[in-house]
């Protein structure tokens, strides 16, 4: 029974948490976001074939 009176997580631990989730999600949405944006984009292909000079 070590931790039988103190076994809450104190405020920092909450912040901590609360940070972390925060920060992964939002890179989960960034990355959806990004990856919609490379599916969406239409492939197009502007290298027009240059003559060559005399």
């Amino acid at each position: 029974m070590m931790f039988w009176y103190d076994h809450d997580v104190s405020g920092w631990g909450w912040f901590a948490m609360t940070a972390s989730i925060i920060l992964f999600w939002a890179l989960i949405i960034t990355a959806a976001v990004f990856l919609f944006r490379a599916l969406d984009r239409p492939h197009e292909h502007t290298h027009a074939p240059v003559a060559p000079t005399p």
